[in-house]
């Protein structure tokens, strides 16, 4: 079953939120979140600029398991004029408690490109507790789209 809430990023608590619904945006600038001009599916998209500030849209969802527990996580991204320095990246990341136990990292291209699906299915090999979807962009310049989540257990 899919872990992710509102994975399509198509759900906001008004239609002025910038942030879906289920999500938590750190250092946006205004200029960053909803994006209903450019989307892979739906009615909207994630879109984060890069002004050299790290940037994190982040879902975390208390989800118990271990050992064997086979993932799949999966997201879309386009990209106009991303710059090679500096990080942009989607990752699952998983606790036990309040302690880092795994990171699973898909990496976005540099330059400008279409939409394109990023994926990854991974074997756990920790207990945990929690599991966090993380997408974070530090860059100095350039933007990102971001839309279709999922993680899949």
């Amino acid at each position: 079953p899919e872990v992710t809430l509102n994975g399509g990023l198509n759900t906001y608590s008004t239609s002025a939120a910038k942030v879906p619904t289920n999500w938590k945006a750190t250092h946006f600038s205004s200029t960053d979140g909803k994006s209903t001009t450019s989307k892979k599916e739906g009615t909207a998209s994630v879109k984060i600029s890069g002004n050299g500030t790290t940037k994190t849209l982040t879902q975390t969802r208390s989800l118990s398991g271990g050992n064997g527990d086979v993932f799949t996580f999966n997201f879309w991204v386009r990209g106009s004029s991303v710059p090679s320095s500096g990080i942009c990246r989607g990752q699952v990341l998983l606790y036990n408690g309040t302690t880092l136990v795994e990171t699973h990292t898909l990496n976005c291209n540099m330059g400008s490109f279409p939409f394109t699906k990023k994926a990854d299915q991974f074997v756990v090999t920790h207990p945990y507790t929690k599991v966090t979807i993380k997408f974070m962009y530090t860059k100095g310049s350039g933007s990102v789209w971001f839309d279709a989540v999922g993680l899949f257990r």
